[in-house]
């Protein structure tokens, strides 16, 4: 098991050196094999003073939900897990296409992604993640 771990490392190791001078010869590659995700303060010093970001993280349990303003950032959680809450949204897109069944869903869906942090939001100007949908639409495919 330790020769397996050592020799794991080592691939590592190269596979990083190699990343690593792609990025000094080849920074288009590089950004395409690569991740330079941005920090919080980054993100903040971007974003227009009356703007909002809403991200989500599903968990089996629960879904997490931070708030991202200019100058602040909160967490929330709905106690909804990704099961559930892709049955939830799955259901909810089913009910689009049948007149009068949309109204109730898209209220639960609503308490569970944005009441817990609706005191928060500014009006008129906040951004939620893509990351729900596209998380949950690949979970149900």
């Amino acid at each position: 098991m330790a020769l397996l771990r050592g020799t794991l490392e080592e691939e590592w190791e190269s596979i990083d050196a190699s990343i690593e001078e792609k990025k000094m010869y080849e920074p288009e590659l590089a950004s395409m094999v690569t991740v330079n995700p941005l920090t919080l303060s980054e993100v903040q010093a971007l974003m227009d003073p009356e703007s909002t970001i809403l991200e989500y993280f599903l968990t089996k349990e629960k879904t997490l939900i931070w708030l991202i303003t200019r100058d602040d950032m909160e967490v929330f959680q709905a106690e909804v897990g990704g099961d559930s809450l892709a049955t939830l949204v799955k259901d909810f897109r089913d009910a689009i296409l049948i007149e009068g069944l949309m109204e109730g869903r898209s209220q639960t869906l609503y308490e569970i992604l944005i009441a817990p942090a609706e005191d928060k939001l500014k009006p008129n100007n906040w951004l939620s993640s893509h990351t729900v949908s596209s998380t949950i639409s690949s979970s149900t495919h």
